[in-house]
């Protein structure tokens, strides 16, 4: 089941990685934010204040989360 939505936006001058806003699917209400961090060189979830998941939730977010770390890989290797 899908509990999230996941919106790219548009790339900030200057930036070299995608980034996200995770939208929940029932409200479209904010969760946070997937971007890449650079100390870590993989995609991370920043959250929202005050948000909550439960573990499909997470679950879904951590394979979104992966896959894009993975596909940023692959462009590397190029």
């Amino acid at each position: 089941m899908n509990y999230m939505d996941f919106v790219l936006q548009i790339q900030e001058e200057g930036r070299k990685t995608e980034k996200w806003a995770v939208l929940s699917v029932k409200g479209s209400c904010l969760l946070g934010f997937v971007s890449f961090h650079p100390a870590w060189r993989k995609y991370v979830f920043w959250p929202e204040k005050e948000t909550i998941f439960d573990p499909a939730c997470l679950r879904e977010l951590a394979d979104f989360v992966e896959r894009q770390t993975n596909a940023w890989k692959a462009k590397r290797r190029v």
